[in-house]
């Protein structure tokens, strides 16, 4: 109906979405070629921006935007020329890559400054995913995040949330959230402690690295006891505890809780696993032979 009504008044874009509704691709591509401009302005194939944003189209309007840091760029601006174009009133998914560029040999925090210009982008009730920042391959990043509360607010739709980085704060949550991972080196206590509090219905998988007390990571034993109540996680069916020094109370910590019985895989993987570590885990492994992956 929307395209319609924009065919009527001439408007190219309804065009586009009856081309995209057919699965035209022949005529879609073409309309994207002649009206470049109105479609993706400086993302446009040859202009300032078109090699920092991959973006995916659906019914006339972009879907999903991936957004590159690259040297001399403004991550913060990129963020709010993506956001503010017509093209992205419907968008779904947003991903902010900050690059391998180094805070320090900046000045400035990149991924910081990004997430700041959207949290200050007003609502976007389409978007259902976002993924910040990078997992650099073999370690974690540690590009800082911050606070992250105000997500809920301005995408109160949000289902999916992948965040990439050091200190991330995020100590309020959705019900509509369905899977969470939160990648670091060191997650901060009251992280923990807020999902622990939290009640998350929808939530299905959970992947959080813990990391260490020398990179930020504050949690403890009793933090993890109280997620492992499982309280407020009624749909979890797959759990991440990774990359921790707590490795050797998990076991027991696991077993005393009701949330272990509904999961069916549980990942431990890149821990301290000590002797006494693995023998808390024979003795208790009969509460672990359910599951479908370990």
């Amino acid at each position: 109906m929307y395209g319609d009504w924009l065919q009527l008044r001439g408007d190219p874009r309804g065009a586009l979405i009856a081309a995209h509704a057919q699965g035209d691709v022949q005529a879609a591509e073409g309309l994207l070629r002649e009206h470049a401009e109105e479609f993706l302005g400086p993302f446009a194939p040859g202009a300032e921006l078109a090699s920092s944003v991959a973006l995916g189209w659906g019914l006339g309007f972009w879907r999903r935007a991936v957004l590159c840091h690259h040297d001399g760029d403004d991550l913060d601006e990129l963020v709010r020329r993506v956001l503010e174009h017509p093209s992205a009133r419907f968008l779904e998914q947003l991903v902010v890559r900050s690059g391998d560029e180094e805070p320090a040999s900046v000045g400035r925090l990149p991924l910081r400054s990004a997430i700041e210009a959207l949290l200050q982008r007003g609502p976007l009730p389409s978007l259902r995913a976002v993924a910040l920042g990078d997992r650099p391959e073999g370690h974690s990043s540690d590009v800082p995040v911050g606070e992250l509360g105000g997500l809920w607010s301005i995408a109160p739709r949000l289902e999916r949330l992948e965040v990439s980085g050091r200190a991330i704060l995020l100590t309020r949550f959705s019900e509509r959230l369905r899977w969470l991972a939160l990648h670091t080196a060191g997650l901060p206590r009251a992280t923990l402690v807020g999902l622990g509090r939290a009640r998350l219905p929808a939530l299905q998988h959970l992947d959080l690295c813990l990391g260490a007390a020398v990179y930020g990571g504050t949690c403890t034993d009793v933090d993890l006891a109280r997620l492992l109540a499982g309280d407020g996680l009624h749909s979890l069916r797959w759990l991440g505890l990774r990359n921790s020094e707590l490795l050797d109370e998990l076991p027991t910590l696991l077993a005393a809780g009701p949330l272990l019985q509904r999961l069916e895989v549980l990942d431990l993987s890149h821990g301290i696993l000590t002797d006494a570590g693995a023998c808390e885990l024979i003795e208790w492994w009969r509460r672990f032979a359910h599951l479908e992956q370990l």
